[in-house]
């Protein structure tokens, strides 16, 4: 039986980016730090981002596309000021319209039948739409499950339930300060990858990389993981270069050279957050002593 979160947490893609668009494995996990819940007002408040998702749906529901959705409580709740107040920065693909999306979707969709992972990812997909035009209804779905998801290449999604706690205590978000777009990084890649074969089988061998990454995650084998951490870092530094913020190549280098800590992409790149592996903490704190960094353990 699957339990709905009373809050909504972010999400860090872990494993993934990019190469889950050319059918690599990925996976997904909560960020409990960062959480956005219904309020009326405070933090943030997105309530141009509810009428957005209303004005979204209500196409999508006289289409026949959708159905299900207690537009009348909707309505109550607008005219009574309800927003949905997020710690989760915009831009930083942490999913902030995921969470939203969850939240949405846990308040106002009838839910008399039980859904597959499958079917439920395709729902959240169509309702986060109304921010990016498409989505793969990932985020949302890990916002809503407030679990660990294993992104299979064939697409199929599964809850990840093994306890990988003593890895993800040594992974940092190292917060860049700049917010990006993912939709015209995403479509530079993909036009890149369209137009250079070297960079097309460059990829295909970062998304190799990954999937025994994601191996080595998922069955805990933690030397081969490291190892695997360290390649996938070399293998993004060398090819991914114009993706990751100009300040952080050097710090990359230093991290690797110095075995203190292994970085990666966290999402899209091009600014939010990366990620990295912590190989040494003194070393590591040394290096990155003027960055802001948040644990996701």
């Amino acid at each position: 039986m699957i339990t709905l979160a009373d809050r909504y947490n972010a999400k860090v893609l872990l494993f993934g980016e990019y190469t889950v668009l050319d059918g690599s494995a990925a996976v997904a996990i909560p960020l409990a730090s960062k959480y956005g819940r219904w309020g009326t007002g405070g933090i943030k408040n997105s309530s141009d981002g509810i009428k957005l998702l209303k004005s979204h749906l209500t196409q999508l529901y006289y289409k026949n596309e959708i159905s299900g959705i207690d537009f009348d409580r909707l309505e109550l709740d607008l005219s009574r000021g309800l927003s949905f107040d997020s710690t989760i920065p915009i831009g930083y693909g942490l999913g902030s319209s995921g969470a939203l999306t969850a939240a949405f979707y846990d308040r106002y969709f009838h839910k008399s039948t039980q859904l597959s992972l499958t079917e439920l990812r395709s729902v959240l997909a169509t309702v986060e739409g109304a921010f990016h035009g498409s989505s793969s209804g990932l985020d949302p779905l890990v916002s809503l499950l407030n679990m660990p998801l294993l992104v299979h290449p064939d697409g199929d999604v599964e809850l990840l339930d093994c306890d990988r706690s003593v890895l993800l205590a040594k992974c940092r978000l190292v917060d860049t300060g700049m917010s990006r777009s993912t939709a015209a990084l995403v479509q530079a890649y993909k036009h890149t990858r369209k137009e250079s074969q070297e960079f097309k089988t460059a990829t295909e061998a970062i998304a190799d990389i990954t999937d025994s990454l994601i191996a080595a995650y998922v069955l805990g084998h933690y030397a081969d993981y490291e190892q695997l951490y360290r390649q996938l870092s070399m293998a993004q530094l060398h090819t991914l270069t114009m993706l990751i913020p100009k300040k952080y190549v050097e710090l990359w280098q230093q991290g690797q050279e110095e075995q203190a800590f292994y970085m990666k992409l966290c999402g899209a790149g091009g600014g939010g957050c990366l990620l990295l592996h912590v190989v040494d903490e003194g070393k590591t704190a040394d290096i990155l002593q003027s960055e802001s960094m948040i644990s996701i353990s």
